[in-house]
C-alpha cells in the first residue's frame, strides 16, 4: 500500500502520468467506435466508456477521490460471505 499523500500532489501526478493515459484511451475508443465493430462485447465496452468518460474521467479532476473503490472494500474482502464463510476461521 502507497503511503496517503496530499491532494495537491496526487492531483499533479495524476496530471502528468494519468491523462496523457486518459486521453490516448479515449481517443483510440471514438476511431474505434467510428470503425464500426463487428465484435458486440468489444463494441459494448467501448460504447461504455464513451458513454460513462465524464465519470471515468473524474479523478483527473478532484486529487481527493481514490483511483479506484477497492480500499473501502477491502475489509469486505478479507472475510467471504455465503457458503465459503464456513470454511473461514472465526476471527
Amino acid at each position: 500500500m502507497w503511503p496517503p499523500r496530499h491532494p495537491e500532489a496526487r492531483l499533479k501526478a495524476r496530471l502528468t502520468d494519468s491523462k496523457p493515459i486518459v486521453d490516448a484511451f479515449f481517443t483510440w475508443c471514438d476511431e474505434e467506435a467510428g470503425r464500426g465493430l463487428d465484435e458486440p462485447p468489444t463494441a459494448k465496452a467501448i460504447g461504455y466508456a464513451r458513454n460513462q468518460r465524464i465519470a471515468l474521467q473524474r479523478f483527473l479532476d478532484d486529487g481527493r477521490l481514490p483511483y479506484t473503490t477497492t480500499a473501502p472494500s477491502a475489509s469486505a474482502a478479507e472475510k467471504p460471505s455465503g457458503g465459503a464463510s464456513r470454511l473461514w476461521p472465526p476471527l
